[in-house]
């Protein structure tokens, strides 16, 4: 008797391999449809909706910090997850995520930047070429260099391992050369020239078969204007929603 079986009859559960088969495709605890369901539907989730997936999120990721908002914090409309009011009462674990987490997007936001600064001024676009550049120097201020020198990209790699992340030697390299020019003098990237070949030769290696931007003409006059400049969130908005969702449908907001 395989292991799932022993589990059934231990509770005294029917241990027939072909009915155990059959039966074993949705939840048990599956809350019913609503009333007039397909032909009627809403998004908005009830309170027993709610409260399924709630023992759902507890029982499948009981450490996870989507877990903990959901469980013990009030709904926060703010744009970062490390701007959320109870950062302070995250577990150590998280706080330390968050913090390479903050830390990592505020730098590589810099990368970005400068990569649209650079298409700009290859495609002669000279209104946003002085946006961006508006916008680069304000990423300037923000940076922390002294936090930056103390930050270890060792640990963040460390931390990333083992989430279904794949992270090759090239992209360690370029964000390794990235970091070390923000944490010298970052108001001089601009205008490096080394800092400006880190960013070609990443566009040639991401988009090879001579896609680049930088050398493919056709590639460059489809570009939009924008690419990548807004700040590494990782997918906090759609965590922020389902969060709202979860919190409305416990308050019995959807009925």
């Amino acid at each position: 008797m395989s292991a799932r079986l022993k589990d059934r009859a231990g509770r005294g559960d029917d241990t027939d391999e072909y009915a155990f088969q059959g039966t074993d495709t949705w939840h048990k605890r599956l809350p019913k449809p609503p009333s007039g369901f397909p032909e009627k539907a809403k998004l908005a989730l009830t309170t027993e909706e709610a409260e399924y997936l709630l023992d759902r999120i507890k029982e499948s990721h009981p450490n996870s910090l989507l877990s903990h908002l959901a469980l013990n914090c009030k709904h926060a409309d703010v744009d970062m997850p490390w701007e959320h009011p109870d950062f302070s009462g995250f577990s150590e674990d998280h706080k330390n995520l968050l913090e390479y987490a903050r830390i990592f997007s505020e730098v590589m936001h810099g990368a970005a930047l400068l990569y649209n600064i650079m298409l700009s001024e290859l495609a002669y676009l000279k209104d946003l070429r002085e946006e961006y550049n508006r916008r680069f120097n304000d990423w300037c201020g923000l940076i922390n260099i002294s936090e930056l020198r103390s930050w270890s990209l060792n640990n963040l790699w460390s931390l990333t391992e083992g989430h279904g992340h794949n992270i090759t030697p090239q992209t360690e390299t370029f964000v390794k050369r990235w970091v070390e020019l923000a944490s010298q003098k970052p108001k001089e990237i601009l205008n490096n020239s080394v800092a400006r070949e880190l960013i070609r030769n990443r566009e040639r290696s991401i988009k090879n078969n001579g896609r680049s931007r930088f050398e493919n003409r056709r590639a460059l006059d489809q570009w939009r204007g924008e690419s990548g400049t807004r700040r590494l969130v990782y997918r906090w908005p759609t965590t922020k929603t389902l969060l709202l969702d979860l919190h409305d449908g416990l308050r019995g907001d959807a009925s």
